[in-house]
């Protein structure tokens, strides 16, 4: 909930883009350099001048249809994404399972930049579980381990997001 974060994450979105272009995970290169850079701005502002009258954002959870058209949006955008990254990159690896990983992504920090608690239940499987499997799997064995130290900070994230929302603070 720290807005000072954002900086950090606009220098650390362009290392790994670089990295994972490096091994051959287009996907995940896309997702670094298409998405989250350009995120991490609109994030910056949601967080600050989000919330009603342009004041700060507070911690809240989506309604049962969002969360229904968001994980939609996760599986139709992983189908699209895997197709494309199949069609279009002889050397691009696991090319469903980095779209799964580049969606859900995408979904999690759209719902992070309105400050959802469902987005960290997104960081915690669907993008550090399986990133940690993918990274392993293309031997990246220093990415599945800061993988491990995002997964150990979305669950601390969960809890005191779910401590916000119950309070009703930013």
């Amino acid at each position: 909930r720290n807005v000072l974060a954002l900086p950090a994450g606009i220098v650390s979105v362009v290392l790994m883009g670089w990295f994972f272009r490096d091994i051959g995970l287009v996907g995940q290169t896309w997702l670094h350099w298409g998405y989250y850079l350009p995120v991490q701005f609109w994030a910056w502002s949601q967080w600050t001048r989000g919330g009603d009258d342009q004041t700060e954002l507070t911690v809240t959870r989506l309604t049962a249809k969002a969360r229904a058209g968001s994980f939609g949006a996760g599986v139709a955008a992983t189908v699209i994404l895997g197709w494309v990254l199949d069609a279009g990159w002889e050397d691009a690896l696991y090319t469903y399972w980095d779209a799964s990983i580049v969606a859900a992504s995408v979904v999690a920090m759209i719902l992070l930049s309105r400050k959802k608690v469902e987005s960290w239940w997104l960081w915690i499987l669907p993008v550090n579980v399986s990133a940690i499997g993918l990274y392993l799997s293309t031997e990246a064995y220093m990415f599945a381990a800061l993988y491990v130290l995002f997964l150990v900070m979305a669950f601390v994230g969960l809890a005191k997001w779910m401590r916000a929302e119950s309070e009703g603070v930013a």
